[in-house]
């Protein structure tokens, strides 16, 4: 730990006066904490603020909870399923490419058009996306020459160059 310290922080630390771990024990900060002031890495008063620095997470947390519920494994709330699309986009672009997500967008525009379940929830669920999409179809109609091929494009082809944050 020593040489840690030493190497990645160099010599304008003198010593260590803060440390701290989460609730998980994963760190097992109640053993490494002796040998730090055994290493003379930190100083014997460096226990006094440790649950100081912690606190002040508590500001978010509570709100956090209260508003989205807990967050971690098992947990249903708006972050998880924002990590999950997150991370089903970034496997779909990974694993099978331009073609995968092409293929997966023309089968949701289709099941969208004739699925009848599909439709009905998007009409109530997601009531201004809904109406963009068949907005957009139905320009479709008026757009004269190339009115096929604009048309097959969209309902074949998914966007890209869209990052994650705008796809979550």
């Amino acid at each position: 730990m020593k040489h840690v310290v030493d190497r990645f922080l160099g010599d304008d630390v003198v010593v260590v006066t803060r440390i701290m771990k989460d609730s998980g024990s994963g760190g097992a900060v109640q053993d490494l904490y002796p040998k730090l002031i055994n290493l003379k890495i930190m100083d014997e008063d460096s226990k006094r603020a440790n649950c100081s620095l912690h606190g002040l997470q508590k500001l978010l947390e509570n709100p956090s909870k209260n508003t989205m519920g807990n967050q971690g494994m098992v947990c249903s709330t708006p972050f998880q399923i924002l990590y999950v699309l997150s991370l089903l986009m970034k496997t779909i672009r990974e694993k099978g490419g331009r073609v995968l997500l092409n293929t997966l967008w023309a089968i949701a525009h289709k099941e969208i058009r004739i699925n009848s379940k599909w439709k009905s929830q998007a009409e109530e669920k997601f009531v201004q996306a809904w109406l963009l999409f068949v907005e957009k179809v139905e320009s479709f109609d008026d757009s004269g020459d190339g009115c096929l091929d604009s048309m097959l494009k969209f309902m074949t082809e998914a966007p890209n160059d869209i990052q994650d944050p705008v796809w979550t």
